[in-house]
């Protein structure tokens, strides 16, 4: 749970990158008029054009049985999204409801621009989301958002290689590799399919990143968020760990494509259930795809992404934007929505139905409940998290490409993190 810090507008528009001024904006975008007359008319922001079908059919259910209200879909490409929202909030000229990912929820909370829910939803309602996520959207003891959908960090497999080299997954999590057997593992991948570049790769950034630092016990931001506490013997030890899997040519360094995977030059992939049926696509039966856990160290050190639901803290319709987001987060919408599109559910008392891809999110569901870290879903949401995740990556980039030793690097991020967060 976090404490409001003050943000100011200015602030808050360096932060999310718009350079635009705090002159009122209208959102453009496609809109959905449910009724041609209305006592309340919501506006209702996402950025997902893929899905306009999908979501004008939910605010048909939603709208039903409600002759007095409308709801205008506005869909504005990402983009676009990150400069018009924020100046839009500090206009007060902002969508009633709108969508928000992970790395922007306390963004806009820091700004003030989000409706405490607490009030509209029961305790039973707010309990059913997972516990990452619900400390995730806690800020200064409110309910400023609600989870939509979780993510994982998934790791593919080659199937045909591991049988190649005899090697079996993991059965259950409590199973996973250690990092020494994942570097036997690796080793005996290549060792077995000689058309290996490297054993396993990554999509490529802190999403896949961070969870070696944070399950060794190493944490960028001390307990009360104030500074670094990543100078540390772990955080150092880690980098020295996987530079050594780049350095033997184990792990791919950074820059390579991940795609090297589908075209099997890596037995391991680094990815996200949300892409598997591209995935797929790109592989075109070229192998076998299956899935494993992610290797286990010494703490849960996974971070759980996804996208969330807010209102606006100064709207004209809360009540009814409260009880639009209750439905959207509703079992029905969630059960088709989360179905069709392979992501985990954010409530702990669904059930999803995910048909072929069963198995894999199964194993997803398991590897979340086991190994998510509260503590890097709610540092990779804080607001200075952008300036301090420029840094680290930068750092990481030049440890595993051997240019900078594991000790300068640590202290560089720990100097960046004290930083951003520092700003008396």
């Amino acid at each position: 749970m976090l404490k409001k810090r003050g943000l100011s507008r200015r602030d808050f528009l360096k932060i999310s990158g718009s350079a635009a001024g705090l002159a009122a904006i209208q959102l453009a975008g496609v809109p959905h008029i449910v009724s041609a007359q209305g006592a309340t008319n919501l506006r209702f922001a996402w950025w997902e054009e893929r899905f306009i079908e999908t979501m004008n059919g939910f605010i048909d259910e939603f709208t039903a049985d409600k002759a007095d209200t409308q709801v205008e879909l506005q869909i504005i490409p990402w983009e676009a999204y990150w400069d018009q929202l924020p100046i839009a909030i500090a206009g007060g000229e902002a969508p009633d409801a709108f969508f928000l990912v992970s790395g922007q929820v306390q963004n806009f909370a820091a700004l003030g621009g989000l409706l405490n829910l607490t009030p509209y939803f029961s305790e039973e309602k707010i309990a059913s989301f997972r516990e990452a996520q619900r400390a995730f959207v806690t800020y200064n003891e409110e309910l400023i958002a609600l989870p939509f959908t979780a993510t994982m960090l998934t790791t593919f497999t080659n199937m045909d290689a591991f049988r190649a080299a005899d090697i079996e997954l993991p059965a259950s999590v409590e199973e996973a590799w250690t990092w020494d057997e994942f570097r036997e593992v690796l080793r005996g991948l290549k060792q077995a399919n000689p058309d290996l570049a490297y054993g396993y790769i990554d999509d490529g950034r802190d999403f896949w990143w961070l969870p070696w630092f944070y399950s060794n016990g190493a944490s960028l931001i001390n307990e009360s968020l104030d500074g670094s506490a990543f100078n540390t013997a772990e955080a150092e030890e880690t980098f020295t760990y996987l530079a050594e899997l780049t350095a033997e040519g184990l792990i791919a360094p950074p820059g390579e494509s991940p795609d090297l995977f589908a075209f099997g030059a890596t037995a391991l992939r680094g990815s996200g259930h949300w892409g598997v049926q591209n995935l797929l696509d790109d592989i075109g039966g070229g192998f076998e795809l299956g899935t494993t856990y992610f290797p286990q160290r010494t703490h849960p050190g996974l971070a759980l992404g996804g996208d969330y639901l807010a209102a606006y803290a100064d709207g004209e319709n809360a009540e009814t934007s409260a009880q639009f987001l209750d439905f959207l987060t509703s079992e029905v919408v969630l059960n088709q929505y989360l179905s069709d599109n392979t992501y985990l559910s954010p409530r702990n008392d669904i059930e999803v139905d995910h048909g072929e891809f069963q198995p894999m999110m199964d194993m997803v569901n398991e590897q979340a409940e086991a190994m998510a870290s509260e503590l890097l879903t709610l540092h990779r949401g804080l607001p200075e998290f952008n300036q301090i995740n420029q840094v680290f990556t930068a750092e990481y980039q030049l440890v595993l490409l051997g240019e900078k030793s594991p000790s300068d690097a640590v202290q560089t991020i720990s100097d960046a993190v004290d930083a951003a967060l520092n700003t008396d």
